[in-house]
């Protein structure tokens, strides 16, 4: 979740995300919390067929609300 805190918006974290190959992938609305959101696509990551390589395994999306 975003603060408001001057430079360290939606805009700030979007970037930080898109440097890192995720991909914008639509918005949320939460009316009764006052809260929008958007959510991001991770990279396009290649998965080997042992599963090794990866860490944890694929990455996952992520979800960042402001209000």
């Amino acid at each position: 979740m975003t603060l408001k805190v001057e430079g360290y918006g939606i805009d700030s974290l979007s970037s930080f995300f898109m440097n890192y190959g995720y991909k914008i992938g639509g918005g949320l609305d939460f009316p009764k919390k006052k809260l929008r959101g958007l959510w991001f696509s991770p990279p396009d990551v290649v998965v080997p067929d042992d599963g090794h390589g990866l860490g944890n395994g694929p990455l996952p999306r992520l979800v960042n609300c402001y209000g």
